[in-house]
């Protein structure tokens, strides 16, 4: 066990360097301990994380320096170049990983900066952090955090994501379009084909809203998954297919109502605090439901198909019932 003195060694780090090789809603969930380790190593941080992603969202961060990393899919984890990586880093005395997985990718970054100390969740690191799946997954990360420095909250770090100021014109621009006095239920559909809902389900509730609810309107985000033609009330439902991911979430952070499956957005209206209904099937709600939110979970065993519309109206009219009328929050 590290005593507070090692710990407090480890706060001197000159050269810290943070890495998180993940997808894109894992790196919602994992700001808090991003900003902690910002705050703690204040403009001494390199941070590594996926490319455009992170330096989105770390955009207002005191860190000395964003490195996007451009990563794809493997059965261990994620793939990339490890020589781009070494070459962008400029010195490293702190390895810091917060990567729920481990390969050897990582082991070849790990031997190519040549840190004197690291930590993560593995055994590869020199101070190994146990890893808990039965943590909701922002939690798990801010334990790294906490390993550093264990007076920290991760409360203290969750507040809405911000981003830079040509995303929030963009945002704006668009929900300038919408008329005085509606109000918004944005529907994140797609993901992982094993994590999306029949489009069917979703337009027969996006119908049954629209019928009781006339003062709303339904934006559908994302890339795809709802052809909003198909809808009875098409004229009220607007595809906002496409946008980037910043523009996207600042969208929802105006909503009145989301509803979505376990994907990027969901976690983006969790930190927004927007009231919400959460689709799951074959994740886990413990580790990767709301978490900064009171926002409801949908599950019925592991197929998504299993969940009946009846059941997300429901959670949805029982929603806009106590959501407050106009934006839900200003940029």
């Amino acid at each position: 066990m590290m005593s507070r003195r090692d710990r407090s060694d480890l706060r001197q780090a000159a050269n810290p360097v943070l890495f998180f090789a993940n997808g894109h809603g894992d790196h919602f969930l994992n700001l808090p301990a991003m900003r902690a380790c910002a705050d703690i190593f204040s403009g001494r941080l390199t941070v590594i994380g996926a490319d455009k992603v992170i330096e989105n969202l770390l955009h207002s961060l005191p860190v000395r320096k964003v490195v996007g990393l451009k990563m794809s899919r493997e059965t261990t984890g994620r793939r990339f170049d490890v020589d781009d990586i070494a070459r962008a880093v400029e010195g490293c005395d702190l390895f810091i990983s917060l990567n729920p997985w481990h390969n050897r990718h990582v082991d070849d970054l790990l031997a190519a900066l040549a840190p004197e100390c690291s930590i993560g969740f593995f055994p590869d690191f020199k101070i190994a952090v146990e890893r808990d799946y039965q943590k909701h997954s922002a939690d798990l990360a801010f334990d790294i955090v906490r390993a550093i420095d264990p007076d920290l909250r991760l409360d203290r770090f969750a507040g809405p994501p911000s981003f830079p100021e040509r995303f929030v014109a963009s945002a704006d621009r668009l929900l300038a379009m919408i008329p005085a006095g509606r109000q918004v239920l944005t529907v994140h559909p797609d993901t992982l084909p094993e994590k999306m809902w029949p489009e069917e389900h979703w337009v027969r509730v996006i119908d049954a809203f629209l019928d009781l609810f006339p003062e709303y309107l339904t934006l559908l985000v994302g890339l795809s998954g709802v052809e909003g033609g198909r809808c009875r009330h098409r004229d009220r439902v607007i595809p906002c297919y496409g946008l980037p991911i910043p523009t996207t979430s600042l969208i929802i952070s105006r909503s009145n109502l989301f509803a979505g499956v376990d994907s990027c957005f969901l976690h983006a209206a969790d930190m927004y605090r927007i009231p919400s209904a959460g689709l799951f099937g074959p994740t886990e709600i413990h580790e990767w439901g709301f978490r900064f939110s009171e926002g409801r979970h949908l599950k019925k065993g592991r197929a998504m198909e299993a969940l009946h519309p009846d059941e997300v109206l429901s959670v949805l009219v029982e929603l806009a019932a106590k959501a407050k009328p106009g934006p839900q929050r200003v940029f």
